[in-house]
């Protein structure tokens, strides 16, 4: 499957989820974070549980680079084939609302392969954000999993 490169694996229990102790895991080294990787499971899981989530993503620059707070909905391929996520964006780094055309929070799709992290929170959402499409993503040729609200 598609893979994601995260520093954490919060659905496991005995993963490090700090720097305390973990050195002997071997999943964190000293000074910058080593990454591991976490299957779209997590993404899955996430859109499933309608978990917050903070994404560190490779964004176009200027402004893009950088931290993100989502809401994760639909996870799917695009007509190039390309894995994305299909979120709602709270805030953080944005080259769209750097550049002053498309302000946030508002819809964004994310390239899978230019997330760098994806940590779930503890924090979950209930609602549909206004434009949120129940049957998939007109953006994508064949959805993996869109979230289902009440």
């Amino acid at each position: 499957g598609s893979l994601v490169a995260t520093d954490i694996r919060p659905e496991n229990e005995n993963a490090p989820t700090g720097f305390g102790g973990a050195q002997e895991t071997g999943f964190y080294q000293a000074g910058p974070i080593r990454l591991t990787i976490v299957e779209r499971d997590q993404i899955i899981k996430s859109i499933k549980d309608k978990q917050i989530v903070v994404i560190n993503y490779d964004g176009d620059e200027p402004g893009g680079k950088g931290l993100r707070t989502i809401e994760p909905v639909c996870l799917g391929y695009t007509k190039a084939g390309n894995p994305v996520l299909r979120a709602w964006d709270y805030e953080g780094a944005s080259h769209k609302a750097y550049k002053g055309e498309k302000p946030l929070p508002s819809w964004r799709f994310f390239r899978l392969d230019r997330i760098i992290s994806f940590i779930p929170t503890r924090d979950n959402f209930e609602t549909a954000k206004p434009g949120y499409n129940p049957r998939g993503d007109k953006s994508m040729t064949r959805v993996i999993i869109n979230a289902k609200f009440d």
